[in-house]
């Protein structure tokens, strides 16, 4: 077996994981007439090893631990991938698109996101992309190479001089009432921003929890909300803002939509996704009313209905 890269402290460090594991270490040595270096590992065995493993080998490290897949992918990225010098960026092209696909889950399992292009330039190759903000989880993994790894800790540190806009899936419009309920001033909060701006942002968010915190709430409902915004802070899960929505035909083509009981939510493409037709959010207005708010509908726009609760049943906002 023969690896080559230009970097020949890859080449050591690959030397140095087979010496662990197979007590071979292997060769080095400078190529003739290239700018590179070649490790060749003389073993039938673990020829026969890698021969066996390699036509299942994306499968097996995604059912691995974190660790073995942190492992997988810096190796790729030695192997495949480049750190701009000038902006947060890490990229790789590949050929085949299936590989990108699994990286990128890959890439999640570790909470770094990344976008893929396919069939760039006349050759149609596809690219990975880590960009920006997203940079700073891939110190986690970071890279073999000693001038790609003090790349990326000068873009990481730039990064840290900048401020980062993440959107969170809270209205501002939902957040200033929940603060105001709790008897607190919106703007000494959160700082006012145009109409344009429905969503909050990560920042923006942690800053209203954290006064929320040092609340006293005695109301049920209030301490609900509070808590749901604990969980959306500190739950695994990150949001995405969908840039591009396509509608096609199907040209006649089977169509399946999946049904699942209670939650009616399901994972597609390393995404949470949910089927349901309507969306509709109670909660608690003014007066000892009750408001239902329409979220999601195929053919209704975002709207909202107040009512009252009481021994004969609902009753509209305005009957008494």
């Amino acid at each position: 077996m023969r690896f080559r890269d230009a970097r020949v402290e890859v080449l050591q460090s690959y030397q140095l994981f087979f010496k662990e594991l197979f007590n071979i270490a292997g060769r080095i040595s400078k190529v003739k007439d290239k700018n590179c270096y070649s490790l060749s590992v003389n073993s039938k065995e673990i020829r026969d090893l890698f021969e066996l493993m390699f036509p299942t080998i994306l499968q097996e490290i995604g059912k691995s631990r974190n660790d073995v897949i942190g492992s997988f992918i810096k190796g790729f990225f030695d192997a495949e991938g480049r750190i701009n010098k000038k902006r947060a960026y890490i990229s790789a092209v590949q050929k085949n698109p299936q590989i990108l696909r699994y990286l990128q889950l890959f890439l999640l399992r570790l909470g770094i996101r990344s976008t893929i292009k396919f069939d760039i330039g006349a050759k149609k190759m596809n690219v990975i992309r880590i960009i920006d903000k997203d940079v700073k989880g891939y110190l986690q993994i970071g890279f073999t190479a000693l001038d790609k790894q003090q790349t990326l800790i000068e873009r990481v540190k730039s990064l840290e001089q900048t401020y980062s806009y993440e959107m969170m899936p809270i209205k501002r419009g939902e957040l200033r009432r929940l603060l105001e309920d709790c008897g607190l001033k919106y703007s000494s909060v959160i700082k006012s921003r145009p109409q344009n701006y429905q969503w909050v942002s990560r920042k923006e968010l942690e800053n209203a929890f954290y006064v929320l915190m040092n609340c006293k709430v005695s109301d049920r409902q209030l301490k609900q909300k509070i808590d749901f915004i604990f969980k959306v802070l500190d739950g695994d899960i990150a949001f995405e803002k969908i840039k591009e929505i396509n509608v096609s035909e199907n040209n006649g083509k089977l169509f399946y939509d999946f049904s699942v009981p209670a939650k009616e939510n399901y994972l597609a493409n390393g995404f949470i996704v949910h089927n349901s037709t309507y969306r509709v959010y109670l909660r608690r207005g003014k007066q000892g009313s009750r408001v239902a708010k329409m979220i999601d509908a195929p053919n209704l726009p975002e709207n909202e209905a107040a009512f009252f609760l009481t021994v004969h049943g609902i009753r509209d906002e305005g009957v008494g």
